[in-house]
């Protein structure tokens, strides 16, 4: 049988059943539930006495709940710790004996606690209407000062009731606007897709693997969000030639990719990462030495366009970066590319 009674702010719910006793406490302030099942097994932890078992615990609930006798104290705690105690007195010597269950927090629904607090706020309102319409109806028992204290009373309890709705709209708007800011400089990890309209590349893979026909350079169909941190992953597959440049141009390129002959990293806001261990920055070539890109490496550029940066990982393992000033990169925008010196050079767009 499942008994419900309430114990200071907390709503207990006791249900024995044949496989053991459920005791459920809910804080009525928070609506934070607790809830703890008892087998005959769990309960010799509580008490050493070989007598002390799940029907001992049933009944000494149901009697504390029924006589609330003044010997026994029966509570439980905000963090959900059930403790019952009890002084028996044997002529001039009183011996107490009790126990102690600490009920397991249960994760709370936001919307069903809500919910909750609402239903519980609406029932106390028509408690308090209920109460002043029968007072006001009944003018001979009733006395002009309670009246107005219960008006009062009403009143208050109406404006708690929204300013903690208000409180409620505050935390949540605010707790979105957080949740935007994060998910907003979350890196946009689609997998670019490479453009399909070039004789020098035999494009396949839905559109992510290139394999090259000859010199010459290919940009992916999407561009950069230059409001959003963006990441893009390049599988080396076929590299022999080392003859294998990537990293990220200028959209106006985009018109010039036939020709064989253009090197985007001329470009001033062209980064590219290069075969013999050099970078295109800003148009011109640095030697810093960096590892070649070797077959079956997957190098990574992470690119934040509003810190106007980026970094470059070859297989996870971070090898350079590029700060190009949030001034040079301007109103343009950029596309991941490659860029091949030979044929038979392949790579791949792959998740981050």
């Amino acid at each position: 049988m499942n008994k419900l009674f309430i114990l200071g702010h907390f709503e207990l719910r006791i249900l024995k059943t044949d496989e053991g006793l459920n005791i459920e406490a809910e804080n009525q302030q928070t609506s934070q539930l607790f809830l703890k099942t008892l087998t005959e097994d769990s309960v010799k932890s509580l008490n050493r006495d070989p007598f002390f078992d799940l029907a001992t615990i049933y009944q000494v609930l149901q009697d504390f709940f029924g006589d609330r006798p003044q010997s026994v104290s029966l509570v439980v705690s905000d963090e959900g710790k059930l403790t019952y105690s009890c002084h028996l007195s044997f002529g001039s010597v009183t011996k107490e004996m009790g126990f102690s269950i600490q009920l397991e927090k249960q994760k709370i629904d936001p919307l069903k606690k809500m919910e909750k607090t609402m239903v519980r706020l609406s029932s106390r309102i028509s408690q308090l209407e209920e109460q002043l319409n029968t007072q006001v109806h009944e003018p001979a028992a009733a006395d002009s000062s309670a009246v107005e204290k219960l008006e009062k009373s009403l009143k208050d309890f109406e404006i708690t009731i929204l300013k903690k709705i208000e409180q409620l709209e505050s935390k949540m708007e605010k707790r979105i606007q957080i949740l935007e800011e994060k998910v907003g400089s979350l890196p946009n990890s689609d997998i670019p897709h490479f453009e399909n309209n070039l004789s020098h590349f035999y494009i396949s893979n839905e559109n992510k693997t290139a394999e090259s026909h000859s010199q010459g350079f290919l940009m992916a169909q999407e561009p950069f969000n230059m409001n959003q941190a963006a990441r893009f992953s390049l599988h080396i597959e076929n590299n022999n030639a080392k003859l294998l440049g990537f990293g990220i141009a200028p959209g106006y390129l985009k018109q010039s990719q036939h020709l064989s002959t253009l090197y985007p990293f001329h470009e001033l806001t062209c980064y590219m990462y290069y075969s013999a261990g050099n970078v295109w920055k800003n148009g011109t070539s640095h030697p810093l030495n960096l590892p070649i890109p070797q077959n079956d490496d997957v190098f990574a550029i992470a690119f934040e366009p509003l810190e106007g940066k980026l970094i470059v990982y070859q297989n996870n393992k971070q090898v350079d970066t590029h700060i190009y000033g949030k001034e040079l990169l301007g109103s343009n925008i950029l596309y991941p590319f490659v860029y091949v010196g030979g044929k038979d050079i392949k790579v791949s767009f792959v998740e981050n």
